[in-house]
């Protein structure tokens, strides 16, 4: 069997996986109702329509004075600055209001002049408080300009967000314009960790013989707050089967991760867990790092076992852990990371059949003069020469600094066997 296509149909079968997780788990997650200030990023359970027209009555959209077009029209070029609420008398000097920007327009005015077209009948008067002034000549009037209308905006009835929106910052203005204090917004997808390991102790502690400090526990953390995930709980297991089986059966969580003890050691109990409690869909795959991660699920969680090297944990929930949390966060799937397309400095080789993630950081590119291609008008322009980036690939795989260093990653596809120098790939920068 061709490996490479092999791996690439395991690679299918995950992703039709975490599909249906993804529905199951989406219409089982509850309804709570959040006040507005809290709704940004959140999903909404419901509809939201308007309870009042927006504006709710004529508004300036300018500062000057209002008048009636119509005497415009007629041929008025002079107003006496008055309530604008008098009865309109054509034989008369016509009536105009000073109007501010937002505000009421009277309703025997209709037509909005800027306070730059208009000057004082006397040159003496201040304009604010002149009782008679001009319309400069060339002035624009229009009828009813600078003037919104009622319910221009949003008419009362009208859908402001549909289901299923993700709501932003600036929808929250005109939920707030419309009166809305609260709405129903979908729970968080709920995850529990548990780290796995006799050896694992939690930063700041007391080691003792062979223990170490936990690497993994942060990032995780990080990770699931910025995929909109609520962490219920995260736990320090030992190697013990039988603490492992009362964290997978736990039934508050949407979403278990286990990470750590997911190979094929003496001390690696949390396939064999999986096995007892649940079922274990996947188990090792073509990767490099996180050849041991392992995906399953219970009657109540879908169930993630990370590997407890620090960089394949994080790889690995990149690559599965995310695209669920961010799905049922109601967000893209896609990765929250800025794309672009890179030259490598290197070779680097691969392996058919496996995908690997190669760390990178900018390099520094070498004096090269700029190509020149033609254009269309026998224009000529320097052509955009890529990022040029470094793969760190010195070094043992579970180094945690080749992390801290890397500016972004590649990812070398399972039927690519190296990378040249100067290909150019799809970088994924780690800083937004």
């Amino acid at each position: 069997m061709n490996p490479v296509v092999s791996s690439a149909a395991l690679f299918d079968r995950v992703d039709d996986y975490l599909a249906d997780r993804l529905d199951v788990t989406k219409k089982r997650l509850q309804v709570v109702t959040v006040p507005l200030t809290n709704l940004s990023g959140r999903v909404l359970a419901t509809e939201i329509r308007s309870g009042v027209d927006l504006p709710r009555f004529r508004r300036a959209m300018m500062d000057g004075v209002a008048i009636d077009f119509q005497h415009w029209m007629d041929g008025n070029r002079r107003w006496l600055v008055g309530d604008g609420q008098k009865a309109r008398d054509s034989t008369a000097t016509p009536t105009a209001a000073f109007v501010n920007t937002g505000g009421r327009v009277p309703e025997t005015l209709n037509t909005v002049v800027p306070r730059e077209c208009i000057v004082p009948r006397n040159p003496a008067d201040q304009l604010d408080d002149a009782p008679l002034i001009e319309i400069v000549e060339g002035a624009t009037v229009q009828s009813e300009q600078h003037v919104a209308q009622v319910g221009e905006d949003v008419k009362v009835g009208q859908l402001l967000l549909a289901q299923d929106r993700v709501i932003r910052s600036q929808d929250l203005g005109l939920l707030s314009a419309c009166g809305v204090v609260q709405a129903e917004v979908y729970c968080r997808p709920r995850v529990a960790v548990a780290l796995t390991g006799d050896e694992i102790v939690m930063s700041g502690g007391t080691l003792a013989g062979d223990q170490i400090y936990d690497a993994n526990g942060p990032v995780l953390v990080s990770l699931l707050h910025r995929d909109e995930a609520e962490l219920i709980a995260i736990e320090y297991l030992g190697d013990d089967p039988d603490s492992l089986r009362r964290f997978v059966s736990r039934q508050d969580a949407d979403i278990l991760i286990l990470c750590g003890g997911t190979s094929v050691g003496s001390k690696d109990f949390a396939a064999e867990t999986m096995r007892s409690v649940g079922t274990l869909a996947f188990h090792g795959l073509p990767l490099r790092p996180g050849r041991p991660v392992g995906i399953g699920g219970t009657g109540f969680a879908t169930v993630f076992l990370l590997p407890g090297n620090p960089i394949a944990c994080q790889f690995t929930f990149d690559l599965f852990v995310s695209p669920l949390l961010r799905g049922l966060a109601g967000k893209s799937t896609d990765w929250p990371y800025v794309q672009e397309t890179v030259q490598l400095s290197e070779l680097v080789r691969s392996e058919l059949g496996r995908l690997d993630y190669l760390r990178i950081a900018r390099a520094e590119a070498a004096p090269s003069p700029n190509r020149v291609r033609n254009c269309r008008f026998g224009e000529s322009i320097a052509e955009v020469q890529p990022t040029l980036v470094r793969p760190l690939t010195s070094g043992r795989a579970s180094n945690l600094t080749s992390v801290s260093e890397a500016d972004g990653f590649v990812l070398i596809d399972v039927a690519c066997e190296q990378l040249t120098p100067y290909d150019r790939v799809t970088c994924y920068w780690y800083d937004n």
